[in-house]
């Protein structure tokens, strides 16, 4: 399968994306837990989603330096959305790659 984006390593990119279906996401938390492989319990590190624009359903997601200083490697992500009241709604799993910056 082909990964979903790329970060170069290092860098503090944010991850637009956008939830449809709903009159709004306000109150609504979007999480994405980065892991080397599918069955690690532990995340090498979780990113909580900006809601962008609530009514068109928009977000992104912030990374630090400090999170994308992995190694070059291809990596499952995990999305978790839980409404305003607490329900699990969606829980996506993809991948996504860190590659070397080039100098």
């Amino acid at each position: 399968m082909t990964p979903d984006f790329q970060i170069v390593a290092g860098d503090n990119p944010s991850i637009a994306g956008q939830l449809t279906g709903y009159t709004s996401i306000a109150g609504f938390t979007i999480s994405m837990s980065i892991k080397e492989n599918p069955t690690d319990t532990s995340p090498l590190f979780t990113t909580t989603a900006s809601i962008i624009d609530p009514v068109a359903g928009t977000f992104s997601f912030p990374f630090t330096s400090q999170q994308t200083d992995q190694a070059e490697n291809i990596y499952n992500y995990d999305v978790k959305v839980v409404d305003a009241s607490g329900n699990t709604l969606h829980t996506v799993r993809r991948l996504m790659e860190i590659t070397e910056p080039i100098t």
